[in-house]
């Protein structure tokens, strides 16, 4: 039949000249595949090391079978596949299995974590654990840099909407002058100096829905995280999930599987 083209795939990706990472191109060549008359088989779960998933666009692909490509295709049979104001009611059906997954396979964790490293909802958290969890996520410590510089905004947006919450009234008064070129790491401390409430006030409902917002804010590299269970998921989801393949050490543990 007439074709438009041949996707060459996961040979260009471990072709010497790739950006993939190391790890993940291993994965890639220590799959055993499949021949031709089996493919079929990859629409109902994994088959040689290959798995066939419906993209964000309705299109399918064939992907290595590693846990996050497995959780794909389960979310996306099981609950992306229905009609989009059906997806929170579903995923909050399933909503610890969801987020154990995440936070166990997938290369966007749950956003929701205590200090303490027990997993929460929005409403759980602290101004200060919310903005040391965004540096853990979104700062590559050992690199010394932002993931991406739309997150670094990020990041300071929401301690200057945390100022207003907590103690600044005033527009023009906010210490984000004297801290932004500190290291990130030191963020929810020096925060913690200046406005105590940090560590115990948690957030307020409106402050959550600012959250939630400027994790969806057009214009910026997608967060690389899930901080909530809603319609909006499979595009939080799905969207810009490739590149981390080629920078592993964006990845929580490193882990190619994520």
């Amino acid at each position: 039949m007439p074709f438009d083209g041949i996707l060459l795939g996961s040979r260009v990706m471990v072709a010497k000249e790739a950006g993939t990472s190391d790890a993940a191109k291993e994965l890639i060549v220590a799959i055993p595949g499949l021949s031709g008359a089996e493919w079929h088989k990859t629409f109902d779960g994994s088959s040689g090391g290959v798995l066939t998933i419906t993209s964000e666009y309705g299109e399918l692909n064939h992907v290595l079978a590693t846990r996050a490509t497995l959780l794909c295709k389960d979310l996306g049979d099981t609950i992306l596949s229905q009609p989009r104001e059906k997806h929170a009611s579903l995923l909050l059906a399933r909503k610890d299995e969801i987020i154990s997954r995440l936070n166990r396979d997938y290369m966007r964790p749950w956003f929701g974590r205590k200090a303490d490293g027990r997993v929460v909802d929005l409403e759980d958290m602290t101004y200060a654990e919310v903005i040391s969890r965004l540096v853990a996520l979104m700062y590559v410590k050992h690199q010394q840099h932002w993931i991406d510089k739309s997150y670094r905004r990020l990041v300071f947006d929401f301690i200057i909407r945390a100022e207003r919450r907590l103690g600044s009234d005033l527009p023009e008064m906010t210490i984000v002058p004297d801290i932004q070129d500190l290291p990130p790491t030191e963020l929810a401390l020096l925060i913690s100096e200046h406005y105590p409430a940090a560590e115990s006030q948690l957030l307020h409902s409106e402050d959550i829905q600012f959250f939630i917002g400027i994790c969806k804010r057009r214009g910026q590299k997608p967060v690389p995280f899930i901080p909530v269970l809603d319609d909006d998921f499979g595009t939080l989801f799905q969207k810009d999930s490739s590149w981390q393949s080629e920078d592993l050490a964006t990845v929580v543990d490193q882990d190619p599987q994520r």
